[in-house]
């Protein structure tokens, strides 16, 4: 089973011969297909038909996601949507746009939603997976997501703050504000980006 993968920058995400690539900032990051099972876009990514007939070829599915957190749309090979699957994942990705209105209905008790995902020393995997859990519903390994009052944020961000070794250990929080614009702190070293990282 692959992995999911999230990308949260502006670039251009290509075929290169036998993999993908992501361009950012004037340098190449690639992404081996034969572990990735889906991408997230969550930023303004370029892509053409060629890299499009590829992931198909991959079996690989890639959700978009505009600039102010709205669902785009998604692209699926051609198996799954011949296998029913299409409704099914069209679902799951459609909660994103729930979600935007629950919290429209909701604005007068100023809640958040937050994605958070993380990259520590093995010796403090599980106090920072205690810590994500008290506040927020576990999504997928080191992801966690749901809803964040101002307060119980900074209460969070608190709590991490006096477990992890900021030279070692990476965190990046993702809030969807009422008005649906990302904002984005990270706690400690971010390190090099590779191919092999789930969020680019």
């Amino acid at each position: 089973m692959g992995n999911t993968r999230y990308i949260m920058s502006m670039g251009e995400l290509t075929r290169k011969d036998n993999s993908l690539c992501f361009r950012k900032n004037g340098r190449n990051v690639y992404i081996p297909v034969e572990n990735t099972k889906e991408i997230y876009c969550f930023n303004e990514v370029g892509i053409n038909t060629k890299l499009l007939d590829f992931l198909s070829q991959n079996h690989i599915i890639i959700h978009f996601f505009n600039y102010y957190g709205g669902y785009s749309g998604t692209y699926y090979p051609k198996d799954h949507y011949l296998s029913g699957k299409l409704l099914v994942k069209q679902r799951i990705c459609s909660i994103f746009i729930e979600r935007r209105d629950v919290m429209k209905k909701k604005k007068e008790l100023n809640y958040n939603y937050a994605f958070l995902f993380y990259d520590v020393n093995e010796k403090r995997v599980q106090k920072v997976f205690k810590i994500c859990k008290k506040y927020l519903s576990h999504f997928q390994k080191s992801v966690f997501r749901g809803e964040m009052t101002p307060s119980k944020f900074i209460q969070l961000r608190k709590d991490l703050n006096q477990v992890i070794d900021k030279d070692e250990d990476f965190i990046c929080i993702i809030k969807l504000m009422n008005d649906n614009v990302f904002g984005e702190e990270v706690l400690g070293n971010g390190g090099e980006v590779t191919g092999e990282s789930l969020m680019i």
